[in-house]
């Protein structure tokens, strides 16, 4: 298990090592349309952000056998080039670790407050849909066993323009396809992600795979044992 785990996690950094060459490579005018766009209709910068890219894949490097892959839209950065973290992991691994909030600098308390409200609702709603799909709900921890991927890899903002993410999943097809193929999820879950954003390769390929969709982002969770209809 160790040597696959290990094979697992050196496919996905050379597949992201050719996203980010592809995010590079963008001309300014290609950028324009796959980039994520803030409230006013406006592109981060073409000079600064062109290279952002927010890795995810495993939520528990140690462990190769993902059973749930989550599918997300764009990882909230704000607009600003991303510094590398894997946030979930960080939370889901300062859980197994037996901390509450994961180990970060902070430049104020408002920002660590909000960053702490979302390491718990993300946390409280992925695991508790690992959970149920996975029939352990008396696992502390299930996500150990998950994976986690965006769509956008630039990230964006805290709201996602759909015209510019069907234009980034558009171009970049064909890694989006790869990444799925190379976690090999049993299970998949949407969170609020329609499949209709994806192109034909990566459409075709969830067509195959048991899909499920969580209509709420993880970050306006509720008690899923109470509002089960949110999880289809």
């Amino acid at each position: 298990m160790y040597e696959i785990m290990n094979d697992l996690q050196e496919c996905i950094e050379e597949l992201f090592a050719r996203w980010k060459d592809q995010h590079k490579k963008e001309t300014e005018k290609a950028y324009k349309e796959t980039a994520p766009k803030d409230k006013k209709g406006k592109n981060p910068d073409y000079n600064k952000f062109k290279d952002s890219f927010c890795p995810d894949g495993l939520l528990d490097q140690l462990n190769g056998n993902v059973k749930v892959l989550f599918i997300c839209k764009e990882s909230n950065v704000n607009g600003i080039t991303s510094d590398g973290t894997f946030w979930l992991r960080e939370v889901v691994m300062a859980k197994e670790n037996g901390d509450v909030y994961r180990k970060a600098e902070y430049s104020n308390k408002k920002e660590q407050k909000r960053d702490r409200t979302a390491q718990t609702k993300y946390f409280n709603c992925l695991n508790s849909i690992a959970q149920k799909l996975l029939n352990c709900t008396n696992e502390k921890n299930a996500l150990k066993e998950c994976a986690y991927m965006n769509i956008n890899k630039r990230g964006g903002y805290s709201t996602c323009n759909l015209e510019q993410l069907k234009e980034y999943a558009k171009q970049y097809d064909g890694l989006i396809k790869k990444q799925v193929e190379i976690l090999k999820p049993k299970k998949i879950v949407l969170l609020n992600v329609s499949l209709d954003v994806f192109a034909d390769k990566t459409k075709s390929y969830l067509n195959n795979l048991e899909i499920y969709k969580y209509s709420r982002h993880p970050s306006r969770y509720r008690n899923l044992s109470k509002n089960e209809g949110d999880l289809e």
